[in-house]
């Protein structure tokens, strides 16, 4: 996110304080990419359950 957007972000909140915090993300983390992987496979299988439209 840009200095610019988190700006507007500011900007256009309607909270008096607002905190914007960088979380890196979980890229390479072995029990991460694995949970990803089976996140994945069941959202696959859902929507082949779930049929066409």
């Amino acid at each position: 996110m840009g200095s610019e957007t988190m700006d507007e972000v500011a900007g256009e909140s309607k909270l008096t304080k607002c905190q914007i915090i960088f979380m890196p993300g979980h890229a390479d983390v072995t029990g991460n990419e694995r949970a990803n992987r089976h996140t994945g496979m069941a959202a696959v299988k859902k929507r082949a359950s779930n049929g066409p439209g």
